[in-house]
């Protein structure tokens, strides 16, 4: 009768030993590279709301739509384009009433230290004509690409640009490239561009006003997936990006609201 009790002691250890270590298993959350300062100041905020731990991947939101489109298993997507979102839900189920906008950015162009603005798209144009090299997002891996993309083919330069861009696989890679001598001149988000010149290792050349983006306003979405190993913690986690505090942080790494 003792080893019966002590088979079933046992048991129960292993039992409620599983059942901790599932409880106490990180949510796994996919963000877009421009928003890790953001996410790492509010890291300790954000794992109270959720009640886990929270292990993030940064990358482009291609980069990310890819792996989760592989099989990589995640419990949130976080895109800075309703493209990849869409994108994402074409091939891997997401909870839709999950899927929120949270936060709205800017385009930049940036130079190096000491480079002059510029006024109006045709000065823009002529200093990209000008230029022997710049850099831009890899529109297949990086949102900030495409939203280049489209400003680019609208400004129609007359120089092709085939043989004088240099690609970066997110907006803090290109604003690397400008801030290291690689390039001259980069197109960036808004937020990367002003953490950049905070720091005195890039100026700020243009601003593309909302007018210039309405074709594909920045958008940053995020989304439970259905298939999240843990879901309830991930959807108080997607409620936190829309709460106060969490507002406060983003607006202070040069976002806005929507």
């Amino acid at each position: 009768m003792f080893r019966v009790y002590m088979i079933i002691g046992i048991a129960c250890v292993i039992l409620l030993s599983c059942f901790a270590c599932g409880k106490g298993e990180a949510l796994v959350v996919f963000a877009a590279a421009g928003l890790e300062d953001a996410f790492t100041e509010l890291q300790l905020m954000a794992e109270k709301a959720c009640g886990r731990s929270i292990t993030y991947t940064f990358a482009g939101a291609g980069v990310l739509c890819r792996q989760l489109k592989d099989g990589v298993v995640a419990d949130v997507f976080i895109s800075s384009s309703v493209y990849y979102m869409d994108r994402l839900a074409e091939d891997v189920a997401i909870a839709q009433d999950s899927r929120i906008a949270i936060l709205e950015n800017t385009l930049a162009v940036i130079g190096q230290p000491g480079s002059a603005h510029v006024f109006g798209r045709e000065a823009l144009r002529d200093l990209l004509d000008a230029v022997p090299k710049f850099a831009m997002g890899d529109p297949k891996l990086a949102s900030v690409g495409r939203y280049a993309e489209n400003v680019l083919r609208r400004l129609e330069l007359t120089r092709s640009t085939n043989e004088r861009i240099l690609l970066g696989d997110s907006s803090i890679q290109v604003a690397r490239y400008v801030e290291t001598g690689a390039v001259p001149y980069g197109f960036v988000y808004g937020s990367d561009a002003r953490l950049s010149g905070d720091h005195g290792k890039s100026s700020p050349v243009y601003q593309f006003s909302n007018a210039e983006l309405s074709e594909e306003p920045i958008i940053y979405m995020a989304a439970v997936l259905e298939n999240a190993p843990r879901k309830s913690s991930a959807r108080k986690f997607v409620e936190f990006l829309r709460s106060e505090e969490a507002g406060h942080v983003f607006i202070s790494e040069g976002f806005s609201i929507p």
